[in-house]
């Protein structure tokens, strides 16, 4: 798999949401949780992009 970088840029509302989110799984951080939340929408997209949608 190729590594790519990816900026986010966040205003304080959406860090407020993402801390909250981290809050909710002992043992993660910031950045563990981004990294699943853009494999969870880059698998969706690939099932959209099959079902032809």
């Amino acid at each position: 798999m190729n590594e790519q970088r990816v900026d986010v840029v966040l205003n304080q509302q959406q860090r407020q949401l993402l801390d909250d989110t981290v809050a909710r799984f002992p043992g993660k951080n910031r950045e563990e949780v981004l990294l699943q939340a853009l494999r969870e929408f880059a698998a969706e997209q690939s099932q959209s992009a099959g079902s032809g949608r």
